[in-house]
């Protein structure tokens, strides 16, 4: 979605933070469907076909995965 002129993610727009009046449009890129509603069946079907993600079904081994570095208290325990 379009934003006051900004490609944003609409969910995680903090709107208490833009300029008022808030202006919505649809993506420019993308066919509109209806009012801000976009069809992006063409970017879905073009990810498909170079396998843009890992399948997280069990067909690959994905390892443990990334660790986040534990903190150490201020007592320094």
């Amino acid at each position: 979605m379009v934003i006051n002129g900004k490609p944003r993610q609409s969910c995680t727009a903090l709107i208490d933070k833009l300029d008022q009046p808030i202006r919505l449009q649809p993506m420019k890129t993308f066919p509109v469907v209806r009012d801000l509603q976009v069809d992006r069946s063409r970017m879905f079907n073009s990810l498909k076909k170079v396998k843009a993600w890992v399948p997280i079904d069990g067909t690959y081994d994905l390892g443990p995965g990334p660790r986040m570095p534990e903190k150490k208290n201020s007592m320094g325990v």
